[in-house]
């Protein structure tokens, strides 16, 4: 970092706690960053399922009247 100034830094003492406490943390957060990446990906395939029927939909290329939905399928 251009501000940093490494010889006020280097002498700050760092703090590391136990191993346990790291895997258990490194744990968390893998999950909670899997988690991300999953609801990235979902996200990322809802965009283009939505971008390739809403025009179809709109143009009446695809006609959904008939089918039986319901808000629990909708939740789902």
């Amino acid at each position: 970092m251009p501000r940093a100034n490494w010889d006020v830094l280097i002498k700050y003492q760092i703090m590391i706690p136990p191993s346990p406490l790291l895997e258990q943390f490194n744990e968390f957060i893998q999950n909670i960053v899997n988690r991300i990446h999953n609801l990235i990906f979902k996200n990322r395939n809802l965009r283009q399922t939505r971008d390739l029927l809403l025009p179809k939909l709109i143009s009446g290329e695809i006609d959904v009247e008939h089918l039986e939905i319901t808000a629990e399928d909708i939740a789902a």
